[in-house]
This record gives C-alpha cells, structure tokens and sequence, in this order.
C-alpha cells in the first residue's frame, strides 16, 4: 500500500535547454514538483511551454541538465 502523504514521484531544480546552432533556449528553468498517488494531475500550457520536455525528464527518457527525479524512491 503507498503512504498517500509521501510523493510518488518528486522532481527538485529540472533545468532542461536545447541549442540550435549558436543559439541556447532554455525550455525548463528550475522545475520542483511533488506527484501523489491517486491523484489527477493535469499539465497545460502553450505550445512550446515545456511540457513534453517537463515529462520527458520526469519519466526517465531525457536527462536533465540539472536537478533530480526521485520515482518510487529511485534516482532516475
């Protein structure tokens, strides 16, 4: 059974950017966020805000280039 008060996945200082060329785009910029079990959890914005990055990093397929993912207790 998971402690519903303990995150199930927390993610502390996400820093992600792409470099096209000479140019760097930073996409996110300190990022902390706390996910809970059973709860619905709804990611919105713009295009080109950051979301699929944001997930990308957060789901262990693309390496932030700062700060941690913790899932299930594992550093991803």
């Amino acid at each position: 059974m998971t402690d519903q008060t303990s995150p199930i996945l927390t993610a502390r200082g996400l820093a992600k950017s792409f470099t096209t060329g000479q140019i760097v785009t930073k996409v996110l910029k300190g990022v902390d966020l706390d996910l809970y079990a059973g709860e619905f959890t709804l990611l919105m914005g713009p295009s080109g805000s950051g979301k699929s990055t944001l997930l990308a990093g957060i789901s262990g397929l693309q390496k932030p280039d700062a700060g941690t993912v913790i899932a299930n207790g594992y550093n991803l």
